[in-house]
């Protein structure tokens, strides 16, 4: 679920945004940890971003949701652990 604009502070969404960015550059480990605003933690495998998505698997709700880009991550309320 897309909401609007991101909860997090700027430097928050600005910190997830350079996190993405360095990791399509191949510069980061293999995974990414996000958090949620509800709480929930979730992990994106690196190689999906250097394919042009980002897989975003939820670990308590045992989910995949699949994002095109950071924005969109951002707005449905995840940000860089």
């Amino acid at each position: 679920m897309i909401s609007g604009a991101s909860q997090w502070s700027k430097a928050g969404d600005d910190a997830t945004k350079e996190a993405f960015h360095v990791s399509e550059l191949g510069l980061l480990g293999e995974v990414l940890h996000c958090k949620h605003l509800a709480g929930g933690f979730s992990a994106v495998q690196v190689a999906s971003v250097l394919q042009g998505r980002i897989e975003l698997f939820e670990k308590t709700a045992d989910r995949m949701t699949i994002f095109r880009n950071v924005d969109e991550l951002i707005r449905a309320g995840w940000t860089i652990d």
